[in-house]
This record gives structure tokens, sequence and C-alpha cells, in this order.
């Protein structure tokens, strides 16, 4: 990648900065906190895999292969949705440097988003919430009669 004509040139394509730019950009284009605030993870996600694996720190030199390494290590450590997010703020970013003509073309741009497990999540039977909870109670009331609020926990859980 080359760098162009770049507007950040306080600290040349250095991730650190870029990254400080882009919030501050998506502040000024009123971008919700919540975008601002998953944006800024991924983004400081991706500064601090790069430093603690020795891969490039600079813009003008990160490679699809790198962002893949941060991917493949959320998908290993964290939900898949927390990849995929990681994914989508990366992405973002580096379109970004483009416009600012910080890169002339993404990293990323043959990249293919983690795909997200279909359906929801798995929901817990009676049985299985009754062994957990008698599990967590202490071994002298195990075997005393429940209470009404241990009997209505299992019911109240899946509310929650």
């Amino acid at each position: 990648m080359e760098t162009t004509r770049g507007v950040h040139d306080t600290a040349p394509d250095a991730l650190p900065a870029l990254v400080t730019s882009w919030r501050r950009s998506l502040a000024a284009r009123r971008a919700s906190p919540a975008t601002i605030d998953t944006y800024s993870t991924a983004d400081g996600q991706l500064a601090d895999y790069l430093a603690s694996h020795g891969m490039p720190h600079l813009a003008t030199t990160i490679r699809g292969e790198h962002v893949e390494a941060l991917v493949t290590d959320l998908l290993e450590h964290k939900a898949p949705a927390t990849a995929h997010n990681g994914y989508r703020g990366c992405q973002a970013f580096f379109n970004w440097l483009i416009e600012e003509g910080e890169i002339k073309s993404s990293p990323m741009e043959r990249m293919k988003p983690p795909k997200l497990p279909k359906g929801p999540p798995p929901v817990r039977r009676d049985t299985e919430l009754r062994r957990l909870l008698d599990v967590c109670r202490p071994a002298a009331t195990r075997s005393a009669p429940s209470t009404a609020l241990s009997r209505a926990a299992p019911r109240n859980l899946l509310r929650i």
C-alpha cells in the first residue's frame, strides 16, 4: 500500500494517532455513542493486537493477513459477534483512511466478514436450571425442601 497526501502529517500514518483522529471524525459526523464505542473498541483491538504480535503498526504497511490474524484471534477468544463487530469496525476505519487520503486501498478489500451463528443461543431447560441452582446451594440445604424462591427461579431466569 502506498501513502498519498495525508492530512495527518503530525504522526504520519501511525495507527494510534489515526485512531484518535477517526474517533474525532465519527463524533463530528454525529455518529451514535454506541457506534463510536464499537468502532473504537475494534480499532483499539487492532492496534493492540498488531503491537503485541510485532506486526506493522503503520496504516500503509498493514495487510489483509494482519487483520485476518486479529479476527481469527477474536474468534478463538471472544464471541462470534465480537469478532464480527471487530471486522466491521476495522473495515469502516480503513474506508475512512481512504477518504482521508492516508491509504490508496484497504487491506480488507478482498476480505469477507466472519459468519455469525444462525438462530438464537440455546435456552436451558427447567431441569438443567434446577440442577445448576442445586449445585450452587450449600450442601446442608440441598436435601431440604425447596423454598418458593428456588422453585420460581428457573422460570424467572428465562425471562431475564
